[in-house]
């Protein structure tokens, strides 16, 4: 009898269950949501002084193109790792981790090969650095609320990758922003934070995603 009871108390409580957004619908969501970050970060900052005369050059165009691949790259390996049985699937992690690593081996190429030079290395290193995670705010949130509701299992590949997202979107603010585009100064200080302060989104993610 108290075995019967204790079904129909169980079965009392039961609620149904709204089905997860797939994949496809939560990047698209999150994209609109970076987005709409990186204008609002243009718009509160101005966009820099020379764009119009860098913004058709080959450096531009193909560092804003690798930090939207890796925007949107991570951002959807996160989505897919956080759907449980998702997170063995290796091709995700290196797939989402691809642009940002061939935006630094470019940069470094750049540097060695005498390209664009920076002016001032350390005094905007703070500002760009911190704008980097400023900028990403928003989109952070949003990313890591819709990742916690999929019940991920691998909370540090999960953070570690929505991390790496968040921080795309504050370097393609810093992209209008920005008007020093020297190679070293990309590289140490708009480069390199994503995946320097992206590793503390492994410890981010095992605090906030774990349900």
């Amino acid at each position: 009898m108290k075995s019967e009871e204790l079904i129909q108390n169980l079965v009392a409580d039961l609620e149904p269950v709204k089905p997860l957004s797939s994949v496809p619908r939560r990047l698209a969501a999150w994209t609109a949501t970076a987005l709409l970050s990186v204008v609002a970060g243009v718009a509160l900052i101005g966009l820099r002084s020379d764009l119009h005369a860098v913004v058709h050059g080959e450096m531009f165009m193909l560092e804003t193109l690798l930090i939207a691949f890796a925007a949107v790259f991570s951002a959807a390996s996160a989505f897919v790792l956080s759907v449980p049985r998702s997170e063995r699937q290796m091709r995700h992690k290196l797939m989402a981790l691809a642009p940002v690593m061939f935006w630094i081996m470019y940069l470094v190429f750049e540097q060695l090969s005498g390209g664009v030079r920076s002016e001032d290395v350390i005094p905007m290193a703070a500002g760009c650095a911190g704008k980097v995670g400023i900028f990403g705010i928003v989109p952070g949130i949003v990313i890591f609320f819709m990742i916690r509701q999929a019940a991920p299992t691998d909370l540090g590949w999960s953070g570690f990758l929505a991390s790496v997202a968040v921080l795309s979107v504050g370097c393609m603010t810093l992209q209008f922003v920005c008007p020093d585009y020297g190679a070293l100064h990309v590289l140490l200080w708009h480069a390199l934070p994503i995946l320097v302060l992206g590793l503390g989104g492994i410890f981010l993610g095992k605090w906030i995603l774990r349900w």
